[in-house]
């Protein structure tokens, strides 16, 4: 009995044993082929090995047609740049010349930066900075010079043109009487502004004693306000004195001048104001040279009375003793 309990435990122990080697060897042939599977995959002669070729050549051959296209665009940028320098120095007249056709390569491109205006030399470019025209209506007979001069100075002022130009664009709103003294003018005085200004002053009969005469002869006129009244005997004061070119003791004398001419004798002042003196002290001379010339006169006409009278008398004696 004994005997056969032992063969029945081994039986069965030997049993379990197979029983787990058997279950060993099962997982360790899964195990085996799980791990294989990933590995297989990466076979080149698989059908996913082919695709991921064909990818990466499509991938390339885009990559190329990209960089051939950017360096296209390059060229073309160096090419309008180099325009650009070559007529920088020269200011472009007539119609641009055509840009070269790109080949039409089926993909969007962005179009070439506009080159900047090539840059002008600098009397050019103070020539043209402000507007080429000037705004001023042309000078009509019967206007004033003066005032029409004041006109065009403020609006040279005001849009900052060179003085150098002022001639030059005052010369073609000329006509009549003015464009007459512009044209006996030589042609150097004539680019000056102010030689042409001063020609155009006289040509109307416009100097300082008329200043002076408008200047004392001022009133209020109807409408006008005090302020307009003292800003325009301001101007001509300023215009009868000269006080931009003229020292203290020069107005000094310019105002002695004037009350000198006023208490001469008419006779007296007519004739040296033909002369027109600068100072005080030259009327006063020119007054005296008139009274001593007077004076003079009245000595002489008496004399010349007594001689004629010794020449009849003389005659008649002549005539007695011939007869």
């Amino acid at each position: 009995m004994a005997t056969r309990k032992r063969t029945t435990r081994g039986r069965k122990a030997g049993l379990r044993s197979a029983v787990k080697d058997a279950a060993w060897r099962r997982l360790s042939s899964e195990d085996d082929e799980e791990a294989t599977e990933p590995y297989s995959s990466l076979d080149p002669s698989t059908e996913s090995s082919g695709g991921m070729e064909s990818l990466m050549r499509d991938f390339l051959k885009a990559q190329k047609t990209r960089e051939e296209m950017f360096l296209r665009e390059l060229q073309g940028l160096r090419v309008t740049v180099q325009q650009a320098v070559q007529a920088a120095p020269e200011r472009p007249t007539g119609n641009p010349s055509p840009e070269p056709e790109r080949e039409n390569t089926g993909e969007s491109s962005l179009p070439p930066p506009t080159p900047p205006p090539p840059a002008l030399p600098s009397h050019h470019r103070d020539q043209f900075a402000h507007r080429p025209e000037t705004p001023l209506p042309p000078f009509q007979m019967g206007d004033d010079m003066e005032n029409y001069l004041r006109r065009f100075e403020r609006l040279a002022q005001t849009w900052q043109w060179p003085k150098e130009q002022w001639s030059c664009r005052l010369v073609p709103l000329l006509t009549g009487r003015a464009l007459e003294a512009y044209l006996a003018m030589d042609e150097v005085s004539a680019d000056n502004y102010l030689q042409l200004k001063d020609s155009l002053l006289q040509k109307f009969n416009v100097s300082a004693e008329s200043y002076r005469q408008r200047f004392r002869a001022a009133s209020t006129p109807e409408g006008e306000s005090p302020t307009e009244t003292y800003y325009r005997l301001k101007h001509l004061y300023q215009r009868w004195i000269r006080p931009d070119i003229h020292s203290v003791e020069e107005i000094g004398e310019q105002i002695i001048l004037e009350q000198l001419l006023r208490v001469m004798k008419p006779e007296a002042r007519i004739w040296v104001k033909q002369h027109e003196p600068s100072t005080g002290l030259a009327a006063a001379q020119l007054a005296q040279q008139y009274a001593n010339a007077h004076r003079s006169g009245l000595r002489t006409q008496p004399e010349r009375g007594l001689e004629s009278q010794m020449r009849s008398s003389q005659t008649r004696e002549q005539t007695l003793c011939h007869g």
